[in-house]
């Protein structure tokens, strides 16, 4: 899933300058009151999309029980990976053979399209449907805030999708958990209390935005009941 995340593009406008002696104190203080704001939320949606091949769309939701991360690509199909809270049980459906083979399921039929399958905590596979999967609104800053490689830089105020936000500038782990640290951007809006608005995070064509919405009123899961192991 890390390396599905990391291929959406997303572009960007210009930035202002930031005013003169802006500091990793301005960006701290900034986060610091974006992050507890989004704390006080139990549910959030994460959106991103690409227009260029391969065509893909990524949905994440975050909720008190658990949480669903959807990739959509133009022309193979579409992977859904849910993780329960409780237990950390792991289950994923894919709609085509194809995405299956992405799973090293060498024995897929077209049987096994559209249909939920438990993936073992001791299973390899596990970790790589589940790396960029959080579990919670909180823990969603453990790929960036809580997982920045260096201090944050306040790089100064531009617009996004009509907004005016703030961009703070770093190092981290959000584009590849178990990679080095790349370049990372956190926007968040230009209010009293600065909210959460977008992540972006990759160099070159190995860049992604993500965009948080939706605080509080996403739609429920819908966990599995019933599931099978997912083959070899």
């Amino acid at each position: 899933m890390r390396a599905l995340v990391s291929a959406l593009l997303i572009g960007l406008g210009a930035v202002a300058p930031g005013p003169a002696g802006a500091s990793t104190a301005t960006a701290g203080r900034l986060a610091a009151a974006a992050v507890a704001w989004a704390d006080k939320h139990a549910s959030v949606e994460l959106s991103a999309s690409a227009s260029t091949p391969p065509q893909q769309s990524i949905t994440m939701l975050l909720t008190p029980r658990a949480s669903q991360t959807t990739v959509t690509f133009a022309g193979t199909g579409t992977s859904s990976v849910i993780r329960e809270t409780k237990g950390h049980v792991t289950y994923v459906n894919v709609s085509s053979l194809a995405e299956l083979a992405s799973l090293q399921v060498s024995t897929a039929s077209p049987a096994d399209e559209n249909v939920w399958f438990t993936v073992s905590p001791t299973d390899p596979r596990n970790q790589s449907l589940t790396t960029w999967q959080p579990l919670s609104v909180r823990s969603v800053f453990s790929y960036g805030l809580m997982g920045f490689h260096r201090p944050m830089r306040f790089d100064g105020v531009t617009t996004l999708d009509g907004i005016r936000v703030y961009r703070l500038t770093t190092m981290s782990y959000i584009v590849d958990a178990l990679g080095p640290p790349g370049p990372t951007f956190l926007y968040l809006t230009d209010t009293t209390v600065p909210r959460p608005f977008a992540g972006r995070a990759g160099t070159g064509a190995n860049v992604h935005t993500m965009y948080f919405t939706h605080w509080d009123n996403v739609s429920a899961i819908d966990v599995p009941t019933r599931a099978v192991p997912l083959p070899q």
